[in-house]
Formats: structure tokens, sequence, C-alpha cells
């Protein structure tokens, strides 16, 4: 965005000249095709940014424009000045290799926080579960238990019945006597 604006204000002082005032008109152009565009899209029920059906040219002018969007303000003038034949090609180049280069270093650190990243979760992951075999484990234990108990009360109790019937037994006998 604070490139954008960085080249609205140089197009507007003059700094660019002719080259410049073309590439931002040729840029607003690509900009509102491109919105029409996804926006005729998105009502047949297209993601944004897909590609046109049928075409293998429309396909590669699509990631060039999207390539050409996303470059730095100055490797995107160099581009416009190649084209024209105006242009040093091998600062193009340069400028280009430069651009390729942090972007391959910052891809480079994501993939290794990524990594790192997966890694912690992994880690975490399998100490959750091994921490829930363990409470599981535990569960298991403690309804074995309970039902044991359970099932000493169960016996109890009809022992205590079985006392109860015997006594009951005995009195009605020794009242009859």
């Amino acid at each position: 965005a604070s490139a954008g604006r960085r080249l609205a204000a140089a197009q507007r002082s003059g700094a660019h000249g002719r080259l410049g005032a073309h590439a931002s008109a040729s840029r607003r152009l690509r900009r509102s095709k491109r919105h029409a565009l996804s926006r005729r899209r998105g009502r047949r029920g297209q993601g944004h940014g897909a590609p046109a059906a049928g075409s293998a040219h429309n396909a590669s002018n699509a990631s060039i424009e999207d390539a050409l969007e996303h470059l730095p303000v100055r490797v995107h003038e160099l581009f416009a000045q190649v084209q024209s034949g105006a242009g040093d090609k091998a600062a193009f180049l340069s400028a280009l290799n430069e651009v390729y280069g942090r972007a391959q270093a910052e891809r480079d650190r994501l993939t290794f926080e990524c990594g790192e990243r997966r890694a912690a979760a992994s880690a975490e992951t399998s100490e959750a579960r091994a921490s829930l075999e363990r409470t599981e484990g535990a569960l298991t234990r403690l309804q074995e238990r309970m039902q044991g108990l359970r099932a000493g009360i169960d016996g109890s109790l009809a022992e205590l019945q079985s006392s109860r019937d015997a006594f009951e037994a005995k009195r009605a006998s020794c009242d009859k006597s």
C-alpha cells in the first residue's frame, strides 16, 4: 500500500516521466479488469482469482499479472522499462534476484518455524494422548474396584438377610415351645 502511494506521489511530481504514467495507467487498467473478472467469477460460483476456463494463455497471463502486482515498485518499473526496450536487463535481473533471494530466505525461515511448531504440537499431542490413556486406565481400575465393592455389599446384605431369617425362625420356634 505504501509503495503504491510512493509511486502515485512520484508520478504526480513527474519524477518517472512518461513511462511511469504509462505503467500506472496500465496497472489501473489491469486492476479494474481483474476486479470485473473476479466479480463475474464470483457470480458463477468460482473463487476469487480462479483461472478462466479453457485457455492456458489466460492462466499464464493471470499468473504474470499476479506476480507483477506483488513486485516492489522499483522492480515493476524496471520490468516496464525492459518491456519497452529502454531498460537495462541486467539491472532488472539483479533486482529480481534480490527479491527472489528475500522471498526464499523468508520461505526458509517460515519452513523451519513451521517444522518447529509441528514438532512441538506433535509432542504436546503425544503427551496429551499418554495422559488420557493414564486417566482412562485409572478410571477403569476405579470402576472395577467400585464393582467389586458393590458385589461385596450385595453379598453382605444377602448374608445379613439370611441371618435375620434364621433369627426369626429361631424366635418363632422358641415362642412355640
